[in-house]
């Protein structure tokens, strides 16, 4: 009997200890919440399920720490968890569900009044959350980057969401607002703040209705597989970042590049004309609507519809942009606004454009063809700098500024002509005349002199690669700076008798010349034939240099220079030999 007896207990102390050792290999379990609270969270490893619940606040966590005390203790278990509870009258703490990339569900209990700061930053695997209708508020980082999370349904009770609550939910197809909220309204399946018509959120279709009049920052953030943007002229504002990580992106038509609407005469909307800052304060390039993303390599088209002003490197280095269309209403292209769209063919230029802005064309290597209107009064300095592709530019009637180096670098460049209209210029053989002084300032490969030039201006053939030859007309007085730098297919220079200043590295770099023919008493400047390696040494022109000319260049202050030392050295002289004499 008293085997039989031991042996029953042996078996029931064993007995004891499986099930044990089962049920911590099943469940893991702890306490989670702050002093006086009974909050308690329990993990079963077989069905992958967190069960947060009791009463009272939970503890805050780190977004990121895998240990100590201010990490979420069920961390440990972050690669197995794919579902999780919350059950009771419970205050969650911040980051309670972060990094659990695996987590896929997650059901709340019609207790909980708040989504914490960052409660499930960066569950990518996130598709579904219950939300209950006690539910008031969703604070910052609340879904950060919950990429996979398909839809969004909010209760009557929801009175505020944080701007970044959302960030980056690329996935989201449908949301959904209870038609008793008082704060926010659904359409077209994008949550809208009601009082300031504000897209919050959109969903990864892209569509943005017409009675929306701001996009917030980071609303389309991570719609990684939309490819046309549509806004509606009803927009006045868009926020930073608002399409961040669109990176398939293909077209845009957008009201206006950047985060406002400017317009040509200074004002911004939405900003009062009192405001000496506003103009400050606007961020007019299309890089401002995809954040520190930048602008995805996969935009090739864009439509512009509704602006003035298109600001200083709106599409700077928008290098696969191949078709853009301007507003009809577009008045100015400023500064660098679409230097690099190195990609962009050909571009029409709307009717009502008034002036074109330093290197606004810059680099656009591929354009092939511009015909400026008639309203367009000014060209900025090197506006269509290294258009190597360019061949045809037609001037309006309006033109009356040309900036230095507008034309520098395109070798490409046939033909040149300006509306007979215009007072202050004219074509003749492809050149471009200024009336009054006879100046010629743009010049292409195919330009004839015209006769009656008396000045060939700065720069005004600089870098045509294809200029084979060229005749100076007898009348012609002066060759400016730059003039025909880097005119490699030269070979043969003859200069007319009338010819007297030829300015600083006005042929330089023309590696073809080999001969010059030039008449004496012309004043050369700086470098006028530097590298012109093939040019014989019989050939060589006497150079009578413009710094030799009285109040002209360091030659003559050197002089002065000399002279001074000697009349110094003199007066030293005549009180030396004074002194002697006394003595």
């Amino acid at each position: 009997m008293k085997k039989i007896i031991i042996a029953l207990c042996l078996f029931l102390c064993l007995t004891s200890v499986f099930s044990i050792s089962v049920f911590s290999e099943g469940t893991v379990s702890g306490d989670c919440g702050n002093e006086g609270s009974s909050v308690v969270w329990s993990f079963d490893k077989g069905s992958g399920e967190l069960l947060i619940s009791g009463s009272g606040s939970m503890k805050n966590w780190s977004q990121l720490a895998t240990s100590g005390d201010t990490a979420a203790p069920w961390r440990a278990y972050a690669s197995s968890i794919t579902s999780a509870r919350v059950e009771g009258d419970i205050t969650l703490g911040s980051y309670t569900f972060s990094t659990l990339k695996k987590l896929k569900s997650v059901t709340l209990d019609n207790g909980i009044r708040s989504l914490p700061v960052g409660a499930f930053y960066g569950c990518e695997a996130l598709e579904s959350v219950v939300l209950p209708s006690s539910l008031t508020e969703i604070e910052e980082k609340a879904f950060y980057g919950c990429k996979a999370l398909g839809s969004v349904d909010l209760s009557a009770s929801v009175a505020k969401i944080a701007a970044d609550a959302l960030y980056g939910c690329g996935g989201i197809k449908t949301i959904t607002v209870d038609t008793e909220n008082n704060v926010f309204r659904s359409e077209a399946n994008c949550l809208i703040e009601k009082t300031t018509a504000t897209l919050l959120r959109g969903s990864c279709n892209g569509e943005i209705p017409e009675s929306v009049t701001a996009i917030a920052g980071g609303a389309f953030s991570g719609c990684s597989t939309l490819k046309t943007v549509v806004v509606p002229n009803t927009i006045r504002v868009m926020g930073y970042g608002a399409f961040a990580n669109c990176t398939a992106i293909e077209s845009m038509q957008l009201p206006f590049v950047g985060d406002r609407r400017v317009m040509a005469d200074g004002s911004v909307d939405g900003m009062s004309d009192t405001d000496a800052t506003a103009r400050e304060k606007i961020n007019g390039r299309l890089a401002y609507l995809f954040g520190e993303s930048a602008v995805p390599t996969t935009v090739k088209s864009i439509v512009i519809t509704d602006c003035e002003t298109l600001e200083a490197e709106a599409l700077v280095n928008c290098s696969n942009l191949t078709s853009l269309i301007l507003p009809g209403g577009l008045k100015q292209i400023k500064d660098g606004a679409l230097f690099g769209c190195s990609t962009l063919k050909e571009i029409s230029l709307p009717s009502e454009l008034v002036s074109i802005g330093k290197a606004a064309f810059a680099s656009c290597t591929a354009l092939e063809m511009i015909a400026l209107p008639d309203k367009v009064s000014s060209v900025g300095e090197t506006a269509f700098f290294g258009c190597v592709s360019l061949t045809k530019v037609s001037f309006g009637s309006a033109i009356e500024e040309l900036g230095e180096g507008a034309f520098y670098s395109c070798p490409a460049l046939e033909e040149l002509s300006v509306s007979a209209d215009n007072v202050k210029y004219y074509s003749e053989s492809n050149c471009v005349v200024e009336r009054e002084s006879k100046m010629l300032v743009i010049g292409c490969k195919n330009s004839v002199i015209p006769s009656d030039v008396l000045v060939i201006g700065v720069g005004a053939f600089r870098n045509c690669n294809g200029l084979k030859s060229v005749i100076f007309p007898e009348g012609l007085t002066e060759i400016k700076a730059y003039a025909f730098e880097n005119c490699i297919g030269l070979t043969e220079l003859t200069f007319p008798s009338s010819l007297r200043t030829i300015g600083d590295y006005a042929f330089a770099e023309c590696t073809g010349i080999i001969t010059v023919q030039a008449p004496s008493g012309i004043l050369y400047g700086e470098s006028v034939f530097k590298n012109c390696i093939s040019m014989q040494s019989d050939n060589m022109p006497i150079i009578d240099r413009v710094e030799d000319m009285i109040g002209c260049g360091a030659a003559f202050e050197l002089w002065l220079c000399l002279i001074a030392l000697v009349a110094i050295a003199a007066v030293g002289a005549v009180i030396f030999f004074a002194s002697k004499k006394r003595k």
